[in-house]
Parts: structure tokens; C-alpha cells; sequence
């Protein structure tokens, strides 16, 4: 298995609840076998060391910006229909778990095996308000 290690520093002040509200994020996203979960990247474990949360999580080859350079600067009418119709499939889903996504970006759109994936999940958020990480 291919992973990819992120780290983060911890900053003691936060409440353990915050801390970890993006492992917990993943890990609800990440345990289902509907198909739109195929567009979000996989989270797989996490765990502090000296101070610092490490989220362990699927490796893709690369991210939007670098499938941009790749195509000369520009993709294809095909690929950007692709491009929506798999984002918006990951929203969806992530909509559907009373979720939101606050960070989408180029930075945080990542291509493995030609399925774009939505990751970097540092701003997801319960729709509830007295839950919004």
C-alpha cells in the first residue's frame, strides 16, 4: 500500500476535540463503500509523536495544478467535465454526511490513476453549528 504521511503541529491550547476533528473527518468519510467515496483521498490511520498529529492517507501522483501543467497549461473539454462531474460527486457524498468542505482549491484536487480525488481536509466542517470544526 501507498501512503502519503502529513504532518501537523500541535498547538497544546486547542481543544482535544478540534485536534483531531480532521482525523475524524477522514476516518467518517473514509469508511464506506459507496462509489463517490472513490473521489475523496483515503485516509488510513493517525497518530501523535512529540507534540505532532501525523495523518497517514492514500498517495496520489499529483494534484490539480500539476495535471494543468502537464497538459500544456490547459485540459481538455473532457477532462474538465471529468474534473466536475468527480468533484461534485465527492461534495455529494461529503454533503450527504452532514459535512462540508471549506478548502477547495486547486492544492487540494489530487489525480490518482486518472480518478480526480478531493484531500486536504485542514477545513471540513459538521453543517451542525454546534459542531463546525
Amino acid at each position: 500500500m501507498c501512503s502519503f504521511v502529513f504532518l501537523l503541529s500541535v498547538n497544546r491550547r486547542l481543544p482535544a476535540f478540534l485536534l483531531f476533528s480532521k482525523v475524524y473527518a477522514l476516518a467518517a468519510l473514509s469508511d464506506h463503500a459507496d462509489p463517490a467515496t472513490f473521489h475523496i483521498v483515503r485516509y488510513h490511520q493517525a497518530w501523535m509523536e512529540d507534540d505532532r498529529l501525523y495523518i497517514q492517507t492514500e498517495l496520489c501522483s499529483s494534484n490539480l495544478f500539476g495535471e494543468i501543467e502537464h497538459s500544456g497549461g490547459r485540459l481538455s473539454e473532457e477532462r474538465r467535465y471529468k474534473l466536475l462531474r468527480e468533484m461534485l460527486l465527492a461534495l455529494e457524498f461529503i454533503h450527504r454526511e452532514g459535512m462540508c468542505h471549506l478548502d477547495i482549491k486547486p492544492e487540494n484536487i489530487f489525480v490518482k490513476t486518472n480518478v480526480f480525488k478531493l484531500g486536504r481536509t485542514s477545513r471540513r466542517a459538521f453543517t451542525d453549528d454546534s459542531r463546525i470544526f
